[in-house]
């Protein structure tokens, strides 16, 4: 069984591949999510221990995970708050370590501009509470105003709390280093963080320096250049000696 972790802020595939290009792995994407399963036709298990982060981009991989054909078990291990509980939601299994959170809130945004534009943002934010209404109510089987009030107090669970609201599946336990499930009953977007912006253009320009100074400094000088320079130095030596210099 593959592990993939969710471990860390969820961005877009855009800064995604950028912070990964500078060598930082710490950040989540759906195109890093998408190329794991690719490289796998296991059941998997998707270990979460994030804040959250952009909700379109923890909704791609909702629906990467469930459009997966393996079976997908999720371990929340820490935290799956905001952004990272929609991901939970897409697993055919979810369990909750016995030290573990997750939190439920409704989509939040920075809105500017005329009266019209913030209307348009308003309604905006409805719809996506909506969508994320729904991701929790297929996986819990509430009824959604329960579930839209929830999310309109900010709703923290534990492990327990989680189980039995129904967004959880069972409680980890621990045996031999192999997790087992201790079911227990239960009734019949973004997250606040720092998130890196750049824009596009500075991603590219940035990336193209990079790639000519990683580029230069991968060049070996050619023979030619080489025995031209020890030539160089030869003729200077002698000089030197005939002249009195060093």
């Amino acid at each position: 069984m593959k592990k993939i972790e969710i471990k860390g802020p969820i961005i877009d595939d855009m800064y995604g591949e950028f912070v990964s290009f500078l060598g930082d792995s710490s950040f989540v994407y759906p195109a890093k999510i998408k190329k794991e399963l690719d490289d796998t036709n296991d059941d998997v298990v998707i270990e979460i221990n994030s804040r959250g982060g952009y909700t379109s981009s923890a909704a791609e991989i909702y629906t990467i995970l469930k459009q997966y054909q393996g079976n997908v078990e999720v371990h929340v291990v820490g935290e799956a708050d905001s952004a990272a509980s929609i991901i939970a939601m897409a697993g055919d299994n979810v369990l909750m370590s016995p030290m573990a959170m997750m939190m439920i809130h409704r989509a939040s945004t920075d809105a500017s501009g005329n009266a019209d534009d913030l209307a348009s943002g308003k309604q905006a934010l409805d719809e996506l509470d909506q969508n994320i209404v729904n991701a929790y109510a297929t996986k819990t089987g509430k009824d959604e105003q329960d579930i839209f009030n929830l999310m309109a107090k900010t709703t923290w669970m534990n492990a327990k709390t989680a189980v039995q609201e129904g967004f959880a599946d069972g409680i980890m336990e621990f045996e031999n280093d192999n997790v087992k499930q201790n079911y227990i009953a239960k009734p019949m977007l973004n997250a606040t963080m720092m998130i890196p912006h750049f824009k596009a253009e500075k991603i590219l320009e940035i990336e193209k320096l990079i790639g000519e100074s990683q580029k230069r400094k991968n060049q070996k000088p050619k023979v030619e250049e080489t025995k031209k320079d020890d030539k160089t130095k030869l003729v200077n030596y002698k000089l030197g000696l005939l002249f009195g210099g060093k």
